[in-house]
């Protein structure tokens, strides 16, 4: 842009909370702010960590509003370290308030928009400078590259298409997209609809999609920013138990991954409002008496506490008993079920829990067709629950199954498996145990 005029230049931008603590605020947090022109992420501010008051974060900019542009939009965001990244608030600025400003010589001051109703509220402050010249495009040191095009869109146009690709690419093998997309496209949302279940659904599907790609990139940042997702639906469309069971199921990955108390605590909470909320007779059902059944046993592993064992065995029970024969899950919940019967065992002692868990070990591998990937754990578990009886009641024949379970499940796992190891080691430990006196006790067995 050629030509005298008025150039419009944005110093630095505070950002104040007006009410703190706040859960959108974790203390871990950084804050940090974009400028966006056009539906385009035009300069994003480095991080900052917040001012010594703990209420305040003044963040640093050094760049030219466009001439051409009449309105711009600030976008402020949290950066964490257990909540991920996230939009907390925005504020859409005209160039005539801003002129208006300097001109007067008035503090330039103004309190965001919420992207959630129960949000914090947040004050901006910002410094702004007015010039007589020509318009250059600058950049400073402070500024994060931005990549070009449809990953730093922040448009409300083709939100619906443009998530839609990204869940046909998360099936893939491969992924075309990266975190910077899956961040953005979750900024975009929350930017551009309401709070309003239609806005629930773009979030619950843009969580399945950060998931999957965890799985792929193992990066703590990126389950950190599904279960993020997934905390937004739910605070979208709390009486929803797709969404409750989303974030459940979300949280007990990250207590499987960092071991943290709170989020298994709270995914046995958003899992049994699920449970509550899902009528008897739904499909669904069944599924999400496994997953709560799941977060209760991992609750139980970490605190020992009884009352989490027994919930646990009465939700699979029940989940196995709500699942028709013939379904593909049923091999999968069979499993679980014998899985939280042999912790039980282990803990009480009380032989009818490791029979029946053995029969429901069989019968998990009795419907679960050769060659089915799922095939060598199930068997692995097999082995180690006939192991277990073994060593409770002395009974020879169970070792003596135990021992060719555990030959089939190691034989059917491709050398190359990280899981092949654990295998391995099971089956040496029961071929050797069945050659042992009983009286020198159980060899360690692990579940891969």
């Amino acid at each position: 842009m050629s030509g005298m005029k008025k150039v419009i230049k944005l110093h630095s931008i505070r950002i104040m909370s007006l009410l703190n603590p706040h859960d959108d605020l974790p203390g871990d947090m950084k804050m940090f702010a974009q400028l966006i022109i056009e539906g385009k992420i035009f300069v994003q501010s480095l991080p900052m960590a917040s001012e010594p008051d703990q209420k305040s974060w003044k963040l640093r900019f050094g760049c030219n509003i466009p001439a051409h542009a009449p309105t711009f939009t600030v976008a402020v965001l949290h950066q964490s370290e257990t909540e991920g990244k996230r939009l907390v608030g925005y504020a859409e600025i005209g160039r005539g308030e801003v002129l208006g400003s300097v001109e007067s010589n008035r503090p330039f001051q103004l309190e965001l928009k919420k992207v959630n109703p129960d949000g914090p509220s947040l004050k901006l402050s910002a410094g702004f400078s007015v010039s007589e010249g020509q318009y250059q495009e600058t950049s400073g040191l402070d500024f994060v590259a931005i990549l070009e095009n449809t990953i730093a869109s922040v448009k409300s146009h083709g939100i619906r298409s443009d998530l839609q690709k990204m869940y046909i690419d998360s099936k893939k093998t491969e992924f075309s997209m990266d975190a910077l997309q899956l961040r953005v496209m979750h900024e975009r949302i929350l930017l551009c609809y309401q709070s309003n279940d239609n806005r629930a659904q773009l979030l619950k599907i843009l969580g399945d999609i950060i998931l999957q790609y965890y799985q792929a990139s193992g990066s703590v940042d990126d389950l950190n920013q599904a279960v993020c997702a997934c905390n937004d639906a739910v605070r979208d469309n709390p009486g929803s138990a797709i969404y409750l069971a989303d974030l459940g199921k979300s949280l007990r990955r990250r207590f499987q991954q960092l071991g943290g108390l709170l989020d298994i605590n709270r995914s046995v909470m958003m899992l049994q409002d699920a449970v509550t909320l899902t009528p008897d007779g739904h499909p669904d059902k069944p599924f999400r008496l496994d997953n709560l059944g799941t977060s209760l046993l991992g609750r139980f592993q970490r605190l020992g506490d009884v009352s989490d064992i027994n919930k646990s065995v009465l939700m699979f029970e029940d989940a196995v008993t709500l699942t028709p024969d013939g379904h593909r899950d049923k091999p999968s919940r069979l499993d679980n079920l014998g899985t939280s019967l042999s912790r039980r065992f282990e803990r009480l002692g009380d032989v009818s829990d490791i029979n029946k868990s053995v029969l429901m070990f069989e019968d998990s591998v009795q419907l679960t067709p050769e060659g089915h990937p799922g095939k060598p754990a199930l068997l692995n578990n097999l082995g180690i629950s006939l192991a277990q009886r073994f060593e409770w009641l002395g009974d020879v024949s169970d070792i003596n199954k135990s021992v060719p379970m555990q030959e089939d499940a190691a034989q059917l796992i491709p050398d190359g498996h990280p899981g092949k190891p654990a295998f391995l080691n099971n089956l040496g430990s029961q071929c050797l145990q069945s050659t042992m006196p009983q009286s020198l006790g159980p060899l360690r067995m692990i579940n891969p």
